[in-house]
């Protein structure tokens, strides 16, 4: 919880392709992304895989988890092989994909 007993929101803004400049907010326990239906974020690039990563809060935090995608999860130009805790303005790349994460309350 954020202040005021508010909820920490993730917003995801994507930066290029077709999706460029779209932003999308999150507010449940667990997020997935990928290019596929069924995912809570659907990003249609190339270099996407079906299930690409996975967000999540915890204990007031946000975490991302590459699902063993093809083309890997960058953070901050640091590729993620396990879950890894995100700051505000952190640039994920899922794939060529360019994201910025932010919170928001």
């Amino acid at each position: 919880m954020g202040p005021n007993g508010r909820p920490i929101l993730a917003r995801l803004t994507i930066q290029n392709g077709l999706m460029g400049g779209r932003s999308y907010l999150f507010h449940q326990d667990v997020t997935t992304i990928g290019r596929t239906n069924g995912n809570d974020l659907i990003i249609s690039g190339r270099t996407v895989s079906r299930r690409h990563a996975r967000l999540w809060f915890d204990n007031g935090r946000w975490y991302l988890e590459d699902l063993q995608s093809a083309n890997g999860t960058l953070v901050n130009n640091v590729r993620v092989y396990q879950p890894v805790a995100l700051n505000d303005g952190d640039v994920i790349n899922f794939g060529d994909e360019i994201v910025v994460f932010n919170t928001t309350y």
